[in-house]
């Protein structure tokens, strides 16, 4: 089947936008995108793979924005014409199905991260609660609660097992009705996260390719699961979690370098230009010389600034005004 034309992007430059109406399927031969579900990056995607082919398969909007990472070229096709010649036996059918079963993995893996990151947070509020419950009980000084707090966080985190989120949340809750504060512990997660309940994946397996009666058949019940599990990163965005270290690093090494060096400088400047003035002249050579050596140790600037950040202890502001300066790259 021959392709219609060709693509070329440009880095920074988006492929398409969630919610688009298309039909058109490409095929990336040269460079890397990146897929997003609103602000969450769900992860990346290298050649030789498939990009665009869930709207063909279920007859639906972009349910992902895609952007370029790098610079890319990709061969378009229509994705009608597409769908009613790939077969199961055909090459271009195997490598259509094995596109859409990477793109499975991928958001599942990136699901699973997220449930596991709203269980962070769920622990470090029942961490808080077993603390404060036993400086009470055991009439302890309230200046020893971090020191508590940490006990009780690494003997919730030895509890879980982090194979399966539903099961570590039910480790989680049973702790809590072990130390006498199931209830408190409720009340807490209600008002942080409302009726947000975490999904169970086990039933999100890739189904066997002998199992399919045809093409057509297979890639819509693996789309159907990307679908469902996309959704649920939606939520995850409205809970307000924190960004996984994972996604950090994708938005810098598609972020121009100038433009985080900028940010970086600017807020090393308004700390630092708070003290003496030899102080601050030591500094920004500092900061200078930092990050003339990670360009000229990597050979290119695409690493991530964020060590350096941390060496300056600017690593939580930097990260913070990085996701701002993302979500205003995302609007163009």
């Amino acid at each position: 089947m021959d392709f219609v034309k060709t693509r070329s992007l440009s880095k920074g430059e988006k492929l398409f936008h969630e919610k688009d109406t298309s039909t058109d399927v490409f095929f990336l031969r040269v460079g890397t995108l990146l897929v997003l579900k609103g602000e969450i990056l769900i992860g990346q995607v290298k050649p030789p793979t498939f990009v665009g082919e869930m709207g063909p398969v279920l007859n639906m909007p972009r349910a992902t924005t895609i952007i370029a990472k790098t610079a890319a070229s990709l061969d378009v096709y229509d994705g009608r014409e597409m769908m009613a010649k790939l077969t199961i036996q055909n090459e271009m059918g195997t490598k259509f199905l094995r596109s859409l079963s990477e793109r499975f993995e991928m958001v599942r893996d990136r699901v699973s991260e997220y449930q596991y990151q709203y269980l962070m947070e769920c622990m470090k509020i029942l961490a808080i609660l077993i603390s404060e419950k036993k400086i009470v009980d055991k009439k302890l000084e309230f200046t020893d609660i971090k020191n508590i707090r940490r006990e009780v966080e690494l003997m919730l985190g030895q509890s879980m097992a982090r194979k399966d989120a539903v099961e570590d949340c039910a480790v989680l809750h049973k702790m809590a009705k072990q130390h006498g504060v199931s209830d408190k512990f409720e009340q807490s997660i209600s008002a942080r996260f409302r009726t947000f309940e975490l999904i169970d994946l086990k039933p999100f397996k890739l189904p066997r390719s002998d199992s399919f009666l045809d093409f057509r058949s297979g890639a819509q019940s693996i789309a159907e699961k990307i679908v469902i599990l996309t959704r649920c990163l939606t939520e995850f965005q409205n809970l307000g979690l924190s960004r996984l270290e994972s996604e950090i690093t994708l938005i810098e090494e598609t972020m121009p370098f100038p433009a985080r060096e900028q940010i970086l400088k600017e807020l090393m400047l308004s700390v630092y230009a708070k003290g003496s003035l030899d102080d601050f002249k030591r500094q920004v050579t500092e900061f200078d010389r930092a990050v003339k050596s990670l360009v000229e140790e990597t050979g290119h600037t695409d690493m991530p600034l964020g060590p350096i950040a941390k060496k300056f202890n600017l690593d939580e502001p930097y990260f913070k005004s990085l996701q701002t300066k993302w979500k205003e790259f995302l609007m163009k």
